[in-house]
C-alpha cells in the first residue's frame, strides 16, 4: 500500500487489511512523504505490516512552496489579487511597497532535508538565514548550511522577518509555537507553516494575527488540523493568512524524455560514423570489412549500456528512498 498526505491508517483499517480470510493480506506501507505521525504504529507492529517512509523524497517540493508562500504573505499577492477581481484598484494597492526576500532576515525551525532546502533557496535571493535545529544539528553540521544556528527558539522568533517551521508531529514538537511564543515576533513578520497543524495550533495562530498588538502580521500554512473532504479551519476567514492545500509535485514529461533523447543523438553521432567506416571499407578489402562490423557491435553494446546507465540515474534514488527505514524527520 502506497499512503500520501495525512491520509490516516487507522488499528481498524489495518486490521481489515490483514485479515485471515484474505487471499493477500496487507504486508508493507510506503508513505511518499517523511512523517508518519498518521499511522498506528502499535497496530502495524503488532499485525505484522512494516512501514516506511521516504525522507527527502518530497524536500525539493515542501521547500518549493514554502518559499512561494514566503512571497505571496511578505507582497500580500492572494489579497491584491481578490481586491482585483473585485475591481478596486485602492484596495490592491494598499501597503505599497511591500517586502521581499532580499536582506530579510528569514528563521527556519527544524534541520532536516526541506529545511535545507529552503536555507539553499532563500539564501540565493539574499536572505540571512537562522536555523534552530534539533540536537543533532550541532556546531559542526551547521558549518555546512548557508546559514547560522541560533541557540533557541526565542531568539529565533523574536529576531527574524520571515519564519518557517519544518519539524515532524510529536509529543515534544506539539504545540511547539504557540500563542505565547508569537506574540514577541518582530513586528511586520511572517509565518510560514508547511509542517503540521499540531505544531503551531490553528486556534493559537488565529487569535494572534487579529491581535493589532501581536505578531505575525501575515502567515501562510498547508497543514490543517481537519483535512480531506470534511475540511474546516478557524483560518479560513482570517484577512491576513494565505491557506492552500499541499501540492504534490510529478517528474516533467520533458525531464524523463531527456536521457532517452541524449541515447538518439548519441546513437546518430556513432551511427554516423560506423557508416562512413563502412563506405571506406567497401572499396579497402576483407580486413577492413570485419573492422566495421566489429564497431556495429561494440555500438550495439554501448547503445544498451547507455540505456541502462540512464535508467539507474533516473530511478535508483527513488527506489534507495523507498527501502529506507522509517523515520519520522521532516
Amino acid at each position: 500500500m502506497k499512503c500520501r498526505a495525512g491520509i490516516p491508517l487507522t488499528e481498524a483499517a489495518l486490521e481489515r487489511a490483514t485479515a485471515s480470510g484474505l487471499q493477500r493480506r496487507l504486508m508493507l506501507v510506503a508513505k511518499a512523504a517523511a512523517g508518519a505521525d498518521t499511522f498506528d504504529h502499535a497496530a502495524a507492529q503488532r499485525l505484522g505490516v512494516a512501514i516506511r517512509t521516504t525522507p527527502g523524497a518530497n524536500a525539493a517540493a515542501v521547500a518549493e512552496l514554502t518559499v512561494a508562500l514566503m512571497l505571496d504573505a511578505l507582497r500580500d499577492v492572494s489579497r491584491r489579487t481578490n481586491a482585483l477581481r473585485d475591481g478596486s484598484w485602492s484596495a490592491a494597492i494598499a501597503g505599497l511597497p511591500a517586502g521581499g526576500l532580499a536582506d530579510a532576515w528569514v528563521g527556519l525551525v527544524g534541520s532536516g532535508a526541506i529545511a535545507r532546502r529552503v536555507a539553499e533557496l532563500v539564501h540565493a535571493f539574499g536572505a540571512e538565514v537562522w536555523v534552530f535545529g534539533s540536537p543533532r544539528f550541532t556546531t559542526e553540521r551547521a558549518a555546512g548550511w548557508p546559514g547560522r544556528r541560533t541557540e533557541s527558539l526565542a531568539e529565533l522568533l523574536a529576531g527574524c522577518d520571515v519564519v518557517s517551521v519544518h519539524v515532524p508531529a510529536t509529543a515534544e514538537t506539539e504545540g511547539l509555537i504557540g500563542e505565547r511564543e508569537l506574540r514577541p515576533m518582530r513586528p511586520g513578520s511572517v509565518l510560514i507553516n508547511t509542517a503540521r497543524a499540531k505544531v503551531v495550533p490553528e486556534e493559537a495562530l488565529d487569535r494572534a494575527l487579529r491581535d493589532a498588538d501581536s505578531a505575525p502580521w501575515r502567515a501562510a500554512v498547508d497543514v490543517f488540523e481537519v483535512e480531506g473532504p470534511g475540511f474546516t479551519s478557524v483560518l479560513s476567514d482570517n484577512p491576513v493568512i494565505v491557506i492552500v492545500l499541499q501540492i504534490p509535485v510529478g517528474r516533467l514529461v520533458g525531464r524523463q524524455a531527456r536521457p532517452q533523447a541524449v541515447m538518439v543523438l548519441a546513437g546518430a553521432t556513432i551511427g554516423a560514423g560506423v557508416a562512413a567506416a563502412g563506405a571506406s571499407a567497401l572499396s579497402s578489402g576483407p580486413l577492413s570489412l570485419a573492422v566495421v562490423w566489429l564497431a556495429v557491435v561494440l555500438f550495439s553494446l554501448a547503445e544498451v549500456l547507455f540505456a541502462a546507465a540512464t535508467t539507474e540515474l533516473l530511478f535508483a534514488p527513488e527506489l534507495a528512498s523507498h527501502l529506507s527505514p522509517s523515520r519520522t524527520t521532516c
